[in-house]
C-alpha cells in the first residue's frame, strides 16, 4: 500500500494535467458560438471547482475537517476537550453562528488568532435576509433567534459599523493558548456587537498535529434560517477530506436539518460515501444511566449509521475530559452538578473517549486517507475526460472530426484535441482582427490627440476595471497566504526553496485564472 506523501505526490501529478484540460474547456464553452447545453456547463464548472479546491489541499498538503452538528450538539466542547483549552464558548445561551477554523502551527511563533469581519455591505445584507426570513413560516424558536439577531444588530449597528471599518482584520500572536481565550470569549460570545459583525476566526495552534496541515471547520448554521449562514456552512463542506459529526448520545435519531447536513456532505463530493470519511462522535454520553442503557442505545445509533465502522463511532464526554485534566471554564464547572462524571463514566463501562477519537482520527490520517484521496481523484480524472468527450463530440460536426480513440491519462490533451483548439483560436483571432481593423483602424484621424475611438474608449475603462477589482483584493496576495503556500508546498516534494517562490506564482496565477 503506498503512504500517503507517495498518494500525493502521484495524484498531485495526475491533477495537475487534468487541470490543464479543464482550464481549456472552461475557456471553450464561454467562447464558443455554440449551443452547449446549460447542465453540462453547470456539471462541469462544478467538476473543475472540485478539480481546483483538491489541488489547492494536495500543494499545501492540507487535511480538512469539518466538525458538523446541530446546535448545542457538543461542537465546542469537543473541540475545547480536543485542544486541551476551553477556548470555545460551550456556554448554555445561544451563540452566534460564526464561522471558526482551527490550524496546526508548525512551532510555537507560528500561533495566530486572526479575526474576519464582515463588510458593512454583508452585514446590510444579512440584515435583508433576516427581514425575509421572518415573513416565512418559522418554529417559535428559530422565529425567536433570528428577531433576537435583527434586533440586537439594529441597536449595536453604530458598534458594528466600527469592526466593519477594520478591512485588514484583528490578528494576535501568541505563545500559549490562554494568552487570548479572553479575546476568542469576547469575539465570539461576550461583544454582542463584535460577535454580530464577525466572518471568520481563525486559531493556529500547535495543539493539533504539527507535522502536517490539518484544519478544523467548526461549522454552524445549518439550522439558521438565513441564507449567507446557510452558504457558510455548505461551503466549509465542500470537498472537506473527513467529518467529525457530533450527535447527542441520547438522542438515536436523524433529525431533518440533520439528513440535510449529509446530503450535502454527499453531494458537495460525489465519489465519496460520507460512511468512508465521517467519525460519528455520540457527545455526553455520561446522560445514561447505566450499562444496559448504553449499549441498547449504542445499538440504536449504530442502526442508523450500519455502512460507518465501529471503531468511527465513538462515545465521549467532552466535559468529564476537561475536568479531570483541570483545564475546565467556570460555566462547565458550574453546570457540572456532582464532581462524580469519572464514576458515571466508569459505572456505564468507558472512558471520555477523547484520546480513543484523537486515536481514530490519526490512524485514518496516516493509513486510511490515501485510499479516499485516490477514489476521489480517479473520479475528479474520469469526469473531466467524459465531459471533454460530451463538449467535443457536440462541436464536432462544426469544427470538423476529431480522430476517435482512447486518450492516455498522462496525454489528457491529446494531440487531436490541441490542433483543433489551435483552429478555433485562429478562428477567433481573426474575427477579433476583423473587427478592429473595421471599428478602431478604418477610421479617420485614428492616431490624432484625443481621438481615441469611442469603443476602443469603452473597452479600455472595462479592462483597467477589472484588473483594478481582481487585484484589489486576492487571497494569495496576503501575507500568511504567502507564507503558508510558500512553507507547506516544501512539505511534499519541494527540497529547493525556489520552488516556493514558484508555487506561489502558480497559485496567484490560478486565483486570478479563476476570477
Amino acid at each position: 500500500m503506498s503512504t500517503w506523501l507517495e498518494t500525493c505526490q502521484q495524484q498531485l501529478a495526475r491533477l495537475e494535467i487534468t487541470s490543464v484540460l479543464a482550464d481549456k474547456l472552461v475557456t471553450l464553452c464561454s467562447k464558443t458560438g455554440e449551443d452547449i447545453s446549460s447542465e453540462l456547463v453547470q456539471k462541469l464548472n462544478a467538476e473543475h471547482a472540485r478539480l481546483n479546491r483538491q489541488l489547492e489541499r494536495l500543494h499545501a498538503n492540507r487535511f480538512e475537517v469539518a466538525v458538523i452538528g446541530l446546535e448545542k450538539a457538543g461542537k465546542s466542547a469537543l473541540l475545547n476537550a480536543w485542544l486541551g483549552q476551553e477556548i470555545l464558548p460551550s456556554a448554555r445561551e445561544r451563540c452566534t453562528f460564526t464561522s471558526t477554523e482551527i490550524w496546526s502551527a508548525q512551532t510555537e511563533q507560528d500561533q495566530l488568532l486572526s479575526i474576519q469581519y464582515y463588510s458593512k455591505e454583508e452585514i446590510g445584507k444579512l440584515q435583508q435576509q433576516r427581514k425575509e426570513a421572518l415573513d416565512r413560516t418559522l418554529n417559535d424558536k428559530e422565529r425567536k433567534e433570528i428577531q433576537e439577531d435583527f434586533d440586537d444588530t439594529e441597536k449595536n449597528l453604530s458598534a458594528i459599523h466600527e469592526f466593519t471599518k477594520q478591512k485588514n482584520g484583528y490578528t494576535q500572536s501568541f505563545i500559549d493558548i490562554s494568552e487570548v481565550n479572553e479575546q476568542l470569549q469576547s469575539a465570539i460570545f461576550k461583544n454582542r456587537a463584535q460577535s454580530l459583525a464577525i466572518k471568520r476566526i481563525q486559531l493556529k495552534t500547535v495543539r493539533l498535529r504539527s507535522d502536517r496541515d490539518i484544519v478544523f471547520h467548526d461549522v454552524p448554521g445549518f439550522n439558521s434560517g438565513i441564507q449567507m449562514h446557510s452558504d457558510q456552512a455548505i461551503d466549509r463542506l465542500k470537498g472537506c477530506d473527513a467529518i467529525i459529526y457530533a450527535k447527542e448520545m441520547k438522542q438515536p435519531s436523524i433529525t431533518g436539518p440533520e439528513k440535510e447536513i449529509l446530503l450535502i456532505a454527499d453531494s458537495e463530493d460525489p465519489s465519496i460515501k460520507v460512511s468512508d470519511k465521517i467519525f460519528v462522535v455520540l457527545t455526553q454520553a455520561d446522560a445514561l444511566d447505566d450499562q444496559i442503557d448504553f449499549r441498547e442505545t449504542l445499538e440504536k445509533h449504530r442502526n442508523y449509521w450500519p455502512a460507518v465502522p465501529e471503531r468511527r463511532m465513538i462515545p465521549v464526554c467532552a466535559r468529564a475530559h476537561l475536568v479531570e485534566f483541570g483545564i475546565p471554564s467556570e460555566d462547565t464547572l458550574r453546570r457540572n452538578k456532582s464532581a462524580d462524571d469519572k464514576l458515571k463514566l466508569k459505572k456505564i463501562g468507558i472512558t471520555d473517549g477523547i484520546l480513543i477519537l484523537k486515536d481514530t482520527v490519526n490512524h485514518y490520517i496516516d493509513h486510511e486517507r490515501a485510499e479516499v484521496l485516490q477514489k476521489r481523484c480517479d473520479a475528479l480524472v474520469n469526469n473531466m475526460r467524459q465531459y471533454a468527450g460530451d463538449v467535443l463530440l457536440k462541436l464536432e460536426p462544426v469544427y470538423g472530426a476529431i480522430a476517435d480513440g482512447d486518450v492516455e491519462e498522462d496525454d489528457l490533451l491529446g494531440k487531436e484535441f490541441n490542433q483543433w483548439w489551435g483552429r478555433e483560436w485562429q478562428r477567433i483571432k481573426k474575427d477579433f482582427d476583423v473587427w478592429y481593423a473595421e471599428s478602431i483602424q478604418g477610421r479617420k484621424e485614428a492616431d490624432a490627440l484625443g481621438a481615441e475611438h469611442h469603443e476602443l474608449a469603452t473597452l479600455h475603462a472595462a479592462y483597467d476595471e477589472k484588473i483594478d477589482a481582481l487585484l484589489s483584493n486576492l487571497t494569495t496576495g496576503q501575507m500568511d497566504e504567502l507564507k503558508r503556500i510558500y512553507t507547506a508546498g516544501r512539505t511534499i516534494s519541494m527540497p529547493d526553496p525556489r520552488e516556493g517562490n514558484y508555487k506561489i506564482r502558480e497559485e496567484l496565477f490560478r486565483e486570478i485564472q479563476q476570477k
